[in-house]
């Protein structure tokens, strides 16, 4: 009866398993499908690039009116490019 017991709990885990493999390639499917390439994104939006620095969205135009960071304009909309994102991580690494 305890084999048993285990067996299941085996196969719940292994079902589990494996669909979280299968959510996790739809996510990946859906994603580079919305985003039109299978490439990462390079520009990032001014809410983006807060997130990716951890910080918080008024340091970041903070950081952009004081040449700290550049951006990219391009239809009114505001990007910054990731490489300047590691570029001031990498020059402010203590």
């Amino acid at each position: 009866m305890i084999q048993l017991k285990t067996t299941s709990a085996d196969a719940f885990s292994g079902l589990i398993e494996a669909l979280a493999e299968r959510v996790a390639e739809r996510l990946s499917r859906d994603a580079t499908a919305r985003s039109g390439n299978s490439r990462p994104t390079r520009l990032l939006t001014l809410k983006e690039a807060a997130a990716y620095l951890s910080l918080s969205l008024s340091t970041i135009k903070n950081m952009l009116v004081s040449s700290e960071l550049r951006v990219v304009s391009r239809g009114g909309r505001r990007m910054i490019d990731v490489q300047d994102l590691d570029l001031w991580i990498e020059r402010h690494k203590g």
